[in-house]
């Protein structure tokens, strides 16, 4: 099932939210300048993973994931760190 699941996922993030939200309004111009709500879509939130397995929709969101490992939702993440960074110890052992 986590394979089936995997296969069809996709990220929802705001790139995705407002290309939802011009597709509706290519569909019908009226919407223009509505809310989300008023367009028939849900409020965008946060980034989530969603799929659907046996034609059930899954949401995979943040909460989800750190309830999951039992560890807390707050941290830090750095991009670009280098191989050779004082630090990486140390983070590797945390």
């Amino acid at each position: 099932m986590v394979k089936d699941f995997w296969v069809r996922a996709e990220v929802y993030d705001e790139e995705a939210a407002e290309l939802e939200e011009w597709q509706k309004i290519t569909e019908d111009l009226r919407l223009k300048g509505k809310t989300r709500k008023d367009m028939g879509l849900e409020d965008f939130k946060k980034v989530e993973i969603r799929s659907a397995m046996l034609g059930i929709r899954v949401t995979i969101k943040e909460e989800i994931i750190a309830k999951a490992a039992r560890c807390s939702r707050t941290g830090k993440f750095q991009l670009g760190v280098k191989k050779n960074n004082r630090w990486i110890e140390k983070i590797d052992k945390t």
